[in-house]
């Protein structure tokens, strides 16, 4: 894909949100957008959860994304203080 491209993204929720976040990354100069139904901020699931993911509740078939998901999601709280700024917490139930 070129830099000049726009990509369209449905859904602003956290997966939504972090494919526009890593496509910025790899295409540096690329239009995103995002766009999404709700007239209202944290109206659907991600929302909804109050930015609570559960690292067991994936199938089979889509553990290993669930797994590197989560990875991901800490090192970027690592990597910008999302502690602080987010409110990431890792929790243990």
């Amino acid at each position: 894909m070129a830099a000049n491209q726009s990509t369209v993204i449905l859904g602003a929720g956290i997966i939504g949100v972090s494919t526009a976040y890593y496509l910025s990354q790899s295409l540096p100069g690329s239009s995103i957008h995002l766009i999404d139904p709700s007239p209202e901020l944290f109206a659907s699931a991600s929302g909804k959860a109050g930015g609570f993911l559960a690292a067991d509740w994936f199938g089979p078939a889509s553990a290993p994304l669930g797994s590197l998901s989560f990875k991901l999601h800490k090192q970027l709280a690592d990597e910008y203080d999302g502690a602080q700024k987010w409110g990431y917490a890792r929790s243990t139930g």
